[in-house]
């Protein structure tokens, strides 16, 4: 099994019934996956097409296989999604201290927790205002760079209009929590994009997060609001972190 680079990924996902596999197989019980004829029946592929498919995305390391057997004759494999890679401690103890900071503050949700996470424990420093791109481009690198920190494959997508920026999420080292929890952990780095975002000093950017868009594969997404302002944002914006010290140590 090999495994591709985000590039070769969104080439891969191109298409529709290999998105539609990875969606299937994702809402599979875990541990379970799906048999060939099962993913025949709810598609309505012709098992040779399905397989060619399948073989790519195994490739791809997106998705196993494994052998089952089941009664006398040759074992049918099973497909199931990937597992999500190894989370190191750091990830861990970071999510643990945003949700220890989200669970002890009433009135703080898992998704405000994020963004003062991001807005003031990540080290970004705002751009310099600027009539071109190049602040905007700034800001989206700071969420990149925030989610890699994180332990993601992050990588972004400018077709056309480059106000507006989607960001690919790989390799979620949340996976399973995510699935589970989809409220907390989502919410979560919808606040981190969010924070990291105005951190940077686009302040208004409209910001969104699919999870789970193309199988295991989140996108977000960053539009610019034109009218940016630079101004040190005041106490009463309510998208402001607390000045409290407990909330700026989460």
């Amino acid at each position: 099994m090999t495994s591709t680079h985000s590039g070769d990924q969104d080439q891969l996902l191109r298409s529709t019934v290999r998105r539609q596999i990875l969606d299937l197989l994702t809402a599979a019980a875990e541990g379970k996956g799906l048999t060939l004829a099962d993913l025949g029946e709810q598609i309505g592929l012709h098992p040779t097409t399905l397989r060619f498919h399948l073989h790519l995305l195994v490739d791809a390391g997106l998705v196993v296989d494994s052998n089952e057997v089941v009664g006398v004759g040759r074992p049918r494999k099973r497909y199931a999604i990937a597992p999500a890679p190894q989370t190191s401690d750091e990830s861990y103890k970071m999510l643990a201290q945003l949700l220890a900071h989200a669970f002890s503050n009433p009135g703080v949700t898992p998704e405000q927790a994020g963004y003062d996470w991001a807005y003031t424990s990540a080290g970004i420093q705002p751009a310099a205002p600027s009539g071109g791109n190049t602040a905007w481009l700034a800001a989206v690198g700071a969420v990149v760079d925030v989610f890699t920190q994180w332990g993601y494959e992050a990588s972004l997508s400018v077709a056309g209009d480059p106000d507006d920026v989607e960001i690919r999420l790989d390799q979620c080292p949340f996976r399973e929590l995510a699935l589970a929890q989809p409220d907390v952990v989502c919410g979560l780095h919808r606040g981190l994009m969010r924070g990291a975002v105005e951190a940077a000093g686009q302040r208004g950017a409209r910001v969104d997060l699919e999870p789970f868009a193309q199988g295991p594969r989140c996108i977000g997404h960053l539009r610019r609001q034109q009218a940016n302002s630079f101004a040190t944002p005041s106490a009463s914006d309510p998208n402001t972190p607390s000045a409290d010290p407990a909330r700026r140590t989460a």
